[in-house]
């Protein structure tokens, strides 16, 4: 019974640290649903501008600096913005290649090469 208690506290204590998140990546969140209930230019180039300064700001936070690179190059994309998305995903592959979204940018990043560039 010891041992249960141990481990249920353990696990509680370990949920409520993954799931704190700091304001800028509330902000960050808030922002992506904006932009999926109502896309603008504005509040896309608002987004990855927040992409950009988290990653500028936390350079030892690898996980979210991969996730954001990759969502920004894939904002960008869809926006028709193929030089600027080809250039982060750049920056994804060099700085992130070990991360799980590496062979995600590279398809997208052969894509643009391939088709849009």
């Amino acid at each position: 019974m010891k041992y249960s208690f141990v481990n249920l506290l353990l696990f509680v204590l370990v949920f409520s640290a993954c799931q704190q998140e700091n304001p800028e990546q509330k902000a960050i969140a808030e922002l992506e649903r904006k932009v999926d209930v109502e896309p603008s230019e504005v509040l896309a180039n608002e987004l990855n501008a927040a992409y950009l300064n988290y990653i500028n700001e936390h350079p030892e936070d690898e996980d979210n600096n991969a996730r954001y690179l990759y969502r920004a190059a894939s904002l960008e994309y869809r926006m028709d913005r193929y030089s600027g998305a080809a250039s982060l995903l750049e920056s994804l592959l060099e700085n992130y290649r070990n991360h799980s979204l590496a062979a995600e940018g590279t398809h997208l990043l052969a894509s643009i090469y391939e088709d849009k560039l």
